[in-house]
């Protein structure tokens, strides 16, 4: 959609989901054109808006409204999404060095992960950290194979990759696995032939590759931040990761987002 309630659309497609389920005599395309057609998109610094849901659901907590705001326009962007589920999957010197390292100078960034929502949330969220700046590059969040052409372009990039071939195999593993099948995805492909001047981030991992000389890619992205402004940012945010119970690079599970986990 072109407004980011990332969070309150899943809670619309939730209960869109257990409306399928149920007996009610009204058609799920009613619900639907229902909010895109006849809810108000909320006015910057204006009141909430709230779609209530009908009582079919399971509990208090799904039976909540949608609720649609807007900051004032002055006021720092919409961010419909919560940073503990970036930051417990990545680091903070790595969330850094992307940031301000990859992305402000205009690299190609590569998210990959087996999970879809958490990419589409590290990709927001990333980007998001950019402000008061913006992402002057192509931006694909959830890129599909019939586009992977968008990663020969010249300049800059920023896409994620849904890895549907699942977690890799450690490199002893699959060498004693003979029967094991090849990867064919999108992601496999990428690994395996990282694009010309690309960087590659691994959500499930937290590792960073890249094409050409990793240690000296890493490096000198890192040390773009001057050595005291650079220590001062990432224990600032540590601290606050520290205060809001998030351990760093430690990725919690999925609250039931994906399938499988």
């Amino acid at each position: 959609g072109r407004h980011p309630y990332w969070t309150e659309f899943r809670k619309f497609l939730t209960h869109l989901h257990l409306l399928s389920g149920s007996s009610s005599d009204i058609p799920l395309e009613r619900n639907v054109s229902h909010l895109l057609l006849s809810v108000p998109v909320p006015r910057p610094g204006g009141q909430c808006v709230l779609v209530p849901f009908s009582t079919m659901s399971r509990s208090a907590a799904e039976d909540e409204p949608m609720c649609l705001m807007a900051p004032p326009a002055k006021d720092l962007p919409l961010v419909d999404l919560a940073y503990d589920r970036m930051f417990a999957a990545l680091d903070v010197p790595t969330v850094v060095t992307i940031v301000l390292g990859f992305l402000c100078l205009e690299r190609k960034v590569i998210l990959i992960s087996t999970r879809q929502s958490l990419l589409l949330d590290c990709c927001e969220l990333l980007k998001s950290l950019l402000f008061p700046f913006d992402l002057c590059a192509p931006y694909v969040p959830h890129l599909t194979p019939p586009f992977t052409s968008c990663l020969e372009f010249p300049g800059a990039t920023f896409v994620g990759i849904h890895d549907t071939d699942g977690p890799q195999s450690p490199p002893q593993q699959q060498k004693k696995d003979d029967d094991a099948t090849t990867p064919t995805g999108l992601a496999a492909i990428v690994r395996t032939n990282v694009p010309e001047d690309s960087i590659v981030v691994e959500l499930d991992s937290g590792e960073i590759n890249c094409d050409g000389n990793r240690y000296e890619t890493l490096k000198a992205a890192y040390q773009i931040i001057p050595a005291g402004s650079r220590t001062l940012l990432i224990k600032e945010v540590e601290s606050l990761c520290q205060d809001a119970g998030i351990v760093p690079g430690q990725e919690p599970l999925d609250r039931g987002t994906d399938p499988g986990t």
